[in-house]
């Protein structure tokens, strides 16, 4: 009997770590799901941030193109109206 026990005592420990490893597995692979997903939503933010910034910066080039529009009407109007003064 006390040679089963000390066998027991080992086997119950081994099992006991065991156990606890493939626990803490689940957790760390758990935690790893969780850090992948939040990865995937900073990618998909970072991609909006630079979709953004592209739409900005192509408005940004229609406000010019607007602008030297408007400015080349401005003169022109100018113009018309100093010419017949002459």
């Amino acid at each position: 009997m006390p040679n089963g026990n000390i066998q027991v005592g080992p086997l119950k420990v081994g099992l006991e770590f065991i156990v606890r490893m493939l626990a803490m597995g689940s957790m760390l692979t758990a935690m790893l799901w969780v850090l992948s997903a939040q990865i995937s939503e900073l990618k998909v933010s970072v991609g909006t941030i630079q979709n953004t910034q592209q739409v900005m910066r192509e408005d940004i080039v229609g406000l010019k193109t607007s602008l030297v529009y408007i400015e080349s009407k401005v003169d022109a109007n100018a113009q018309h109206r100093e010419g017949p003064a002459h």
